[in-house]
């Protein structure tokens, strides 16, 4: 059976990448869904609980679990899905990951940048992807100088 490790954190991005690989095939395929939940910021957590926060997380997880399980159930035969929830750096959990399904986990990244912050790296030594970073500040400078220049 092939592992395969997908790394969530948008309902729509998720099936937008995802509906070319579930296309039925002789390899049985286990999925290992992986929610990542948005960050808070540090005034929001700066007021709540640890437990108020994984409360939130998990609230947040099913949330999104809700939204995939319809399109999930129509998966061809020989898909099976399981779920889990990040807790802490994505690095360890794909390391836990590899120990318990082997070194043939495949991962794959389907979260949704969010324009201006880094994406959390997957792997030891990896780079954090700053995917919109350095066109959000140029344009949004840009326009500033031109509503200055009008």
């Amino acid at each position: 059976m092939e592992h395969l490790a997908v790394i969530v954190n948008d309902a729509t991005q998720a099936r937008r990448l995802l509906a070319p690989l579930l296309i039925p095939n002789a390899v049985p395929t286990h999925w290992l869904l992986v929610a990542d939940a948005p960050r808070l910021n540090h005034r929001i957590a700066r007021w709540t609980t640890a437990d108020s926060r994984a409360a939130w997380r998990q609230h947040w997880c099913d949330g999104l679990r809700l939204e995939l399980q319809p399109w999930l159930d129509a998966a061809p035969a020989g898909a099976c899905f399981s779920w889990h929830q990040t807790t802490g750096p994505l690095v360890d959990l794909t390391r836990q990951l590899r120990l318990r399904h082997g070194a043939g986990l495949r991962l794959l990244d389907a979260r949704l940048a969010r324009p201006g912050l880094a994406l959390k790296p997957l792997q030891a030594g990896q780079a954090p992807a700053r995917r919109l970073a350095a066109p959000v500040a140029v344009t949004s400078t840009l326009s500033v100088l031109l509503a200055l220049c009008d």
